[in-house]
């Protein structure tokens, strides 16, 4: 004799996937709403808007969207109609909404300021070996940055890119590859640069490859020198011997061949010879210093400064000339 099979004995059976529908999709993705006007509030508003529309769009639910006027608290939303808008409520439509939200983010007397600030923590992290995956990780923190603020139509206007270029500059590290891509940036290329700050990217990469390939040959040839400093990166200069800074002439004092005494030449001498006396004076210790130097390199910068007058007299005078 079988037992009966009670239902609770009975194998279940496999349920069946349920496909997720658009009314589904628009039940778990909720959409946002705008409680005050504080600039951080409408900077989450639209980032949650923003993700609210891609989840729709991904389910090809986008119609089924709510209307930008219902995320908007409804006493906020008189407010804005009274005061703002200057319309009654029921007439108030999504785009006007959407335009007054962008007004809010962009008409502020203090954003520059506010944005200097924050951006200027956008800086070049030295640490990695790569000069693309350096200049890569400093733009995607720029553009993480705006977009978490919604600067974007900040660094849309004119002014705006000069800025970005300028924050963007002051970030590079070090301060020596800073130096070179600023001497380019700032001269050739500035034009160019401002005027499409995605130059500027460029311009990155291809300095600091080369900062990078000079730093790495430093290490390898001289072990343990730092070339951070861009002018230690320049020719070394040869430093004279010790010998031969001991052999380096001292200037002495002005003295007078008609006298004898220093301090001051034969045209200001008390005793006030003539030109002639003075040009016989001069060939008289010419000679007798190429008598002392007779075996050594002698030039005339050696005992013209006695006196510079009659110069070409003599040496005409040496020539035959009279």
């Amino acid at each position: 004799m079988v037992d009966s099979v009670t239902a609770s004995d009975k194998i279940p059976k496999k349920k069946k996937s349920i496909p997720q529908t658009a009314g589904m999709v628009f039940e778990t993705n909720k959409a946002p709403t705008l409680v005050d006007t504080q600039r951080s509030s409408i900077i989450a508003f639209n980032q949650d808007l923003k993700r609210y529309w891609e989840v729709l769009e991904d389910a090809n639910s986008r119609e089924n969207a709510r209307p930008l006027r219902t995320m908007v608290e409804a006493t906020l939303l008189k407010t804005l109609a009274l005061y703002e808008l200057k319309k009654p409520v029921d007439e108030v439509t999504d785009s006007d909404l959407s335009e007054w939200c962008e007004r809010q983010l962009k008409e502020d007397p203090f954003a520059w300021s506010r944005i200097k600030e924050v951006m200027s923590t956008v800086v070049m992290q030295e640490t990695m070996s790569s000069a693309n995956a350096r200049v890569m990780q400093m733009m995607h923190s720029w553009t993480k940055k705006v977009q978490e603020n919604s600067w974007e139509a900040f660094f849309d206007t004119r002014e705006g890119k000069k800025e970005q270029v300028r924050i963007l500059l002051n970030g590079i590290r070090p301060e020596a590859l800073s130096r070179m891509i600023k001497a380019v940036a700032l001269t050739k290329k500035k034009a160019e640069i401002e005027e499409n700050p995605s130059a500027l990217v460029d311009l990155m990469i291809q300095k600091t490859e080369m900062f990078l390939e000079v730093t790495h040959f430093l290490h390898e040839t001289k072990p343990g020198r730092n070339a951070t400093d861009f002018k230690k990166l320049q020719p070394e200069v040869r430093q004279r011997p010790a010998s031969e800074k001991n052999v380096k002439h001292k200037k002495g004092k002005f003295l007078c061949l008609c006298c004898g005494l220093e301090g001051h030449s034969m045209s200001k001498c008390p005793q006030k010879p003539s030109k002639t006396e003075m040009e016989s004076l001069l060939v008289k210790h010419k000679d007798k210093m190429k008598v002392l130097f007779k075996n050594k390199p002698y030039s005339d910068g050696q005992y013209m400064r006695i006196c510079r007058i009659g110069v070409a007299s003599i040496e005409s005078q040496q020539n035959g000339d009279l």
